[in-house]
């Protein structure tokens, strides 16, 4: 793992043992991109899906629920995690319109071993922080203007209408009766549908959908309890519990700008 103070960056190999195994299954507040190198893998963000191939990439945008479904065999990728705040303005903007998934090109294929061995070619810590960031920027501005965009597959119809409902309803109390009258399916088979869809509860993923509104409130200035109001928490000491426990640490912590890095 290659830890610097605007991105992390780890080279990860897992071996499942078993037939079919789950990883992630989770949203966060920062960037992530993976940059797959070989194993049998099919990667989910939100409402669509793919079958990786060896040069692969992901992007996954803060607040995206992810995971990847992997195969008995070698799970090998690169993994860059780093927060919106490190990115300029007019990159930030392009980037939430693109994604997730990319097919990797040569220049790209370069920039990312390029990316591997900085801290084995230059020794200067802060050096090897300023090259590295200047090579994951540049990875980003060539998934904004290139053409390398690859088409996912979409998850089932209900499962993307559930998806829809909670984004434009986020900031009220969710009540899955009234989400059952206004999509027209019985309580139970939407619960069961996007449980089997998505390997998660329909009440876990609202509640970290809603922390990441928070969040993303909290980081614009907005003050911790007039973030859980505004995004349907009554109570503010359960919001405090499950804002720890998703985004990795308290509220006023993000007032101050921290940036928890997560390991992968």
């Amino acid at each position: 793992m290659w830890v610097s103070e605007n991105f992390v960056f780890n080279h990860q190999i897992d071996e499942p043992s078993g037939k079919e195994y789950l990883f992630y299954r989770h949203m966060h507040p920062y960037f992530e991109i993976f940059y797959f190198l070989q194993g049998k893998a099919t990667f989910t963000v939100d409402s669509v899906k793919k079958h990786l191939e060896p040069g692969d990439i992901v992007l996954v945008q803060p607040g995206k629920y992810h995971f990847a479904t992997v195969e008995k065999s070698k799970y090998e990728r690169c993994v860059t995690t780093f927060s919106p705040s490190a990115l300029p303005s007019p990159l930030q903007k392009k980037i939430a319109d693109i994604g997730p998934f990319f097919v990797s090109d040569p220049p790209l294929k370069h920039l990312f071993n390029e990316l591997e061995d900085i801290p084995s070619l230059v020794a200067d810590p802060d050096l090897q922080a300023i090259l590295g960031w200047c090579r994951i920027e540049e990875i980003l501005i060539r998934l904004v203007v290139g053409s390398n965009a690859s088409a996912p597959e979409a998850c089932n119809a209900l499962t993307r209408s559930v998806l829809a409902y909670l984004d434009s309803h986020i900031s009220e109390p969710i009540n899955i009766g009234r989400m059952s009258e206004e999509l027209h399916y019985s309580k139970s088979h939407i619960s069961n549908a996007f449980t089997q869809s998505m390997n998660c509860s329909l009440m876990r993923y609202v509640r970290s959908k809603k922390i990441m509104a928070a969040h993303a409130l909290i980081q614009s200035g907005v003050k911790p309890k007039k973030a859980a109001e505004e995004c349907g928490f009554e109570d503010y000491s359960t919001f405090y519990r499950s804002y720890c426990k998703i985004i990795g640490h308290s509220p006023s912590q993000t007032e101050e700008g921290f940036f928890g890095k997560e390991e992968h």
